[in-house]
């Protein structure tokens, strides 16, 4: 893995800019090519293990993937420092032991997420891992979400991915959304989301055409 994506915003800038994707490499090299291919903005990054960050200045991405990359509705629930359960949302993942024997989670969203609240289900965990659209030969790139909505989505696309042959084409996107609390303090936050935009064809479209 070359480098991680994530959701943020240099620390000059206001919250409500967390809607630019960031990318984190431990590569000088990786970080050089990106900000050339791609454009944005080099950051200092604190990240001992990922020291060159480059701010994007967009909310949406093309990615390729295929179904081996996608991991979606994965649960975990922790105890402490440990995993206590991992699950597909209907059996059972770890502990090896137990996977393949159901998990006993809610079928319906609506009750999981309320028994994730309590401390008492699991949480989503997921993750993609694909290759940039604009610069496919610098290698794979990882993304890590804990949002449910983004868990969903993921889902939907490693279905429609798993008729397809080969790579697709991925949009990856972050929108900011706004609540208040009962205190009447607005809180922002970003959501990622990602859909299938399409599927790669021919060589140039995966970046291998001479």
């Amino acid at each position: 893995m070359v480098a991680r994506l994530s959701a943020g915003a240099s620390l000059s800038q206001s919250a409500a800019f967390g809607s630019t994707w960031r990318v984190n490499t431990e590569h000088r090299g990786v970080r050089d090519a990106i900000t050339e291919l791609c454009g944005g903005q080099p950051q200092e990054s604190a990240a001992d293990d990922a020291p060159y960050e480059i701010l994007l200045g967009r909310s949406e991405l093309d990615v390729f993937a295929a179904i081996p990359d996608i991991v979606a509705n994965r649960f975990v629930l922790a105890a402490g420092s440990h995993t206590a359960h991992v699950c597909d949302g209907q059996r059972l993942l770890e502990p090896v032991s137990m996977a393949g024997f159901p998990c006993g989670c809610p079928t319906v969203m609506v009750e999981r997420k309320a028994a994730a609240r309590l401390g008492r289900g699991p949480s989503p965990r997921s993750s993609l891992t694909f290759r940039l659209r604009e610069a496919p030969k610098l290698g794979s790139f990882s993304f890590d979400s804990d949002e449910w909505s983004f868990s969903e989505q993921l889902g939907v696309v490693g279905q429609k991915l798993a008729s397809l042959e080969g790579e697709a084409i991925l949009r990856l996107s972050l929108e900011v959304s706004q609540i208040s609390t009962r205190t009447g303090t607005v809180v922002a936050y970003t959501r990622p989301g990602v859909v299938v935009v399409g599927q790669c064809s021919t060589s140039r479209d995966l970046g291998l055409a001479a």
